[in-house]
């Protein structure tokens, strides 16, 4: 699946085996219902976690139960939320990217149970973005109507057994895959993220004075570049440079860091060391850089040469 560990990659900066996708299912859906089973898997699938969960303060959950077919005598000996918690906070939080299919309501389910203390920094909803290219046209909702899992599962060729949240979470996992190598999803998918190939470069005095001296040997332009950690004014701490032959000519924005990270992926990010571009020019008599992680044409051909690929896999 190496294809689309390599779309994952690039599109999100987090490669497939640290993409958490779950799943639950519980007594009701109103807030005094309780979590019955949860499963998480990663993108390729495999279980992290799997485990049915004893509800609290419910024995009987008669109109779930003709839907998910879990009866107390399946739950009474299993453990609680809040035995699983740990675990579970430790499996999604230690996730680039945390999925599933309507992935709010799961995860606002969680939160509402006290297993979960914080949202995850990335999330991706699979029946939310399968609806934006295949969901049916919804007069009342003036956009794309969500469809079910096994629907969706169904549009890339996979059947399942629905309602068993482990089964309902590989399912996920399989659409999430397929979704992103497909093609009408691609290109909204690209078009929306091709924003975090360029930003914008802070300067210090240096970084502009190196930045006037290429600008006066060789005009404006864009340049070969590398990112490498530097040391920063404070005692101790670091800045990720763009640096031309070595000089630093900007530093990467605290609040732009987080885009550097998910482009190159968190490990490389950190090893620093990665090359791109930088384009150089003025501004009210003032140099200025721009970082350019990746051409924005060569990173929409790569996506879709990947895309092909996972289609003829």
């Amino acid at each position: 699946m190496h294809e689309f560990e390599d779309l994952s990659d690039a599109l999100f900066g987090c490669p497939l085996s640290r993409v958490a996708i779950f799943d639950t299912e519980t007594t009701g859906f109103s807030d005094g219902d309780e979590i019955l089973e949860i499963a998480v898997v990663d993108g390729y699938g495999e279980t992290l976690l799997s485990s049915y969960v004893r509800p609290q303060h419910h024995t009987k959950w008669p109109g779930a139960a003709e839907v998910n077919h879990i009866t107390y005598a399946d739950v009474r000996d299993a453990p609680t939320i809040e035995e699983l918690a740990p675990s579970l906070a430790e499996t999604l939080g230690s996730a680039g990217l945390v999925s599933g299919y309507n992935v709010s309501y799961d995860l606002s389910t969680l939160r509402r149970v006290g297993a979960l203390s914080s949202w995850p920094r990335n999330t991706f909803d699979v029946m939310k973005e399968f609806a934006r290219v295949h969901g049916k046209p919804s007069r009342k909702w003036g956009s794309k109507r969500w469809v079910r899992l096994s629907e969706c599962a169904a549009t890339y060729g996979y059947t399942f057994h629905p309602h068993d949240a482990e089964d309902d979470a590989r399912a996920t996992a399989f659409c999430f895959r397929h979704l992103l190598a497909d093609g009408s999803y691609l290109r909204i998918a690209a078009q929306e993220r091709s924003g975090r190939l360029q930003m914008a470069l802070g300067q210090r005095r240096a970084a502009v004075e190196a930045a006037a001296s290429l600008l006066e040997k060789q005009g404006p332009g864009t340049y070969a570049a590398e990112l490498c950690w530097i040391e920063g004014a404070c005692a101790g701490k670091q800045n990720l440079a763009c640096c031309v032959d070595g000089v630093p000519v900007g530093l990467v924005p605290a609040a732009s860091f987080w885009k550097v990270r998910t482009f190159f992926g968190e490990e490389e990010a950190e090893d620093g060391m990665l090359s791109c571009q930088v384009r150089l020019g003025e501004s009210r008599g003032r140099p200025h850089a721009q970082l350019v992680l990746m051409d924005e044409e060569e990173w929409l051909d790569e996506l879709v040469r990947l895309a092909r690929i996972a289609h003829s896999s």
